[in-house]
C-alpha cells in the first residue's frame, strides 16, 4: 500500500466518519511523531486531543480539497468548521508514512477571515 492510500484510508475514517480511536489505531504508529507544539509525541496524545475537540463540537466537519503525495510524505489540505456559520480554520496536515503507518505529523493552521483583499478561496 502507497503512502498516499494509507493516508486516503485515515482520511475516511477520521476526517470523514470521525472515528478517532479507530483511525489512529488502525493507521498511525504508537510512537507517532508531533510537530504540533501544543500536543507532546505519541499516537495516544493526538486522540485525546481530537476525542474532546468532537466531543465539543460534535458538528465539525473536515471539507477535504486536496491531496499531495511525494515519496513517503502526503499532504491533506482542507477546511476544518466548528458548525455551518463557522468561518472555520484552512489547514495543511502533513503525514511521513512508513511501512503503511503514519509515523510523523506537521500542520499549519490559519483561520478563515471574514473579508479578503482578493476573490480568490482560500481552498
Amino acid at each position: 500500500m502507497s503512502p498516499r492510500e494509507v493516508v486516503e484510508e485515515f482520511i475516511d475514517l477520521f476526517y470523514r466518519q470521525k472515528k478517532v480511536r479507530e483511525a489512529f489505531e488502525t493507521w498511525v504508529h504508537p510512537d507517532y511523531i508531533q510537530h504540533k507544539p501544543s500536543l507532546p509525541d505519541g499516537r495516544e496524545a493526538v486522540i485525546t486531543f481530537l476525542e474532546g475537540l468532537l466531543e465539543r463540537f460534535p458538528d465539525r466537519t473536515f471539507t477535504i480539497h486536496r491531496v499531495v503525495a511525494s515519496d513517503d510524505l502526503v499532504v491533506v489540505h482542507y477546511h476544518s468548521q466548528a458548525g455551518p456559520d463557522d468561518l472555520g480554520f484552512a489547514v495543511v496536515d502533513i503525514f511521513r508514512v512508513e511501512d503503511c503507518r503514519m509515523v510523523e505529523h506537521w500542520d499549519v493552521v490559519q483561520p478563515v477571515p471574514a473579508e479578503s483583499a482578493n476573490e480568490n478561496s482560500m481552498f
